[in-house]
């Protein structure tokens, strides 16, 4: 597949694109769920009605611990550059097997906490499809593959 020069950065990287960037939001949404509640209980200047969204944290610790890299992956994603530290290179080349290897922990973690006499919400309906979807996705397209195998600085990006 060839890319567009509007798909690369100034450092001649190819840049994630919006779907990776949501696949990626996606499979680490547990973990980043602490931050949105915090955000959404402020009151703001008027003084509002407080938001209860203390339900977006009553998740599987199992959950939350499989949203810790692909969180972190997110922050590399955004702040990648030519001068990063080892670490961010490491982290990026492992970049879409941490996302698949997640996401698969988290369809079977999913999977084991579904009561099979409880009724299904379609919520959880729309989590395992989109799950699934983003598996595919990542498994099968050839953007993450791309995207994964080249960082900031490398010498064979030049």
């Amino acid at each position: 597949m060839s890319y567009d020069i509007d798909d690369y950065n100034n450092e001649g990287t190819l840049t994630p694109g919006t779907l990776l960037i949501l696949a990626n939001c996606f499979v680490g949404r547990f973990f980043l769920y602490a931050p949105i509640s915090i955000f959404a209980s402020f009151r703001g200047r008027m003084g509002g009605p407080k938001l209860d969204v203390g339900f977006l944290t009553d998740v599987s610790p199992f959950l939350m611990l499989s949203s810790v890299l692909p969180a972190l992956l997110l922050y590399v994603m955004f702040t990648r550059h030519s001068g990063s530290p080892y670490w961010c290179r490491g982290v990026w080349k492992h970049g879409r097997r941490i996302l698949i290897s997640c996401l698969l922990f988290q369809i079977l973690i999913l999977f084991y906490e579904f009561d099979v006499g409880a009724d299904v919400f379609p919520v959880q309906v729309f989590s395992f499809a989109t799950s699934f979807f983003f598996l595919i996705f990542l498994s099968r397209s050839k953007r993450p593959r791309d995207v994964f195998s080249m960082f900031p600085g490398d010498q064979a990006d030049t």
